[in-house]
């Protein structure tokens, strides 16, 4: 009985710990950019991300694409966004704001990107049409 109620307690202090618990809904938002050097300046949608696209030292960003899922963690999800591009998420429980996620950014069967991190996150994609690709993906 003694190592049932320890059990019990070392569960409870753990899952306690998650400032985002498994089980929990979380829904994962994501911005497809386009970043030129063309000068056309910041998209307006684009406003709650310059500070961290500034950083990335183009001209011009462009919103392209929205798209948004939700998960279950620890789960996985699928945000479709334009020209046939999609994020595939799986999501892990954290114990802060920012939620563990595998990414793997694709278009079409290929893969473009396939890495971790922790949301908020801002990734580097691939060249396209006069600029590059840029993915923001947030959750909430």
């Amino acid at each position: 009985m003694k190592k049932l109620a320890f059990l019990t307690l070392a569960l409870f202090l753990t899952v306690g710990l998650y400032a985002v618990p498994p089980g929990s809904n979380v829904g994962i938002r994501g911005t497809l950019i386009l970043a030129s050097n063309n000068g056309n300046g910041m998209d307006s949608s684009l406003r709650a991300y310059e500070r961290q696209l500034k950083r990335l030292n183009f001209a011009s960003y462009k919103s392209i694409g929205r798209g948004a899922t939700k998960v279950t963690v620890p789960g996985s999800g699928v945000i479709r966004l334009a020209g046939g591009f999609q994020v595939e998420i799986k999501a892990q429980p954290a114990s802060g704001k920012r939620i563990p996620v595998e990414i793997r950014w694709k278009k079409g069967s290929k893969t473009l990107i396939h890495t971790s991190g922790a949301l908020p996150l801002v990734l580097g994609g691939p060249s396209h049409q006069d600029g590059t690709l840029i993915l923001v993906l947030d959750g909430r």
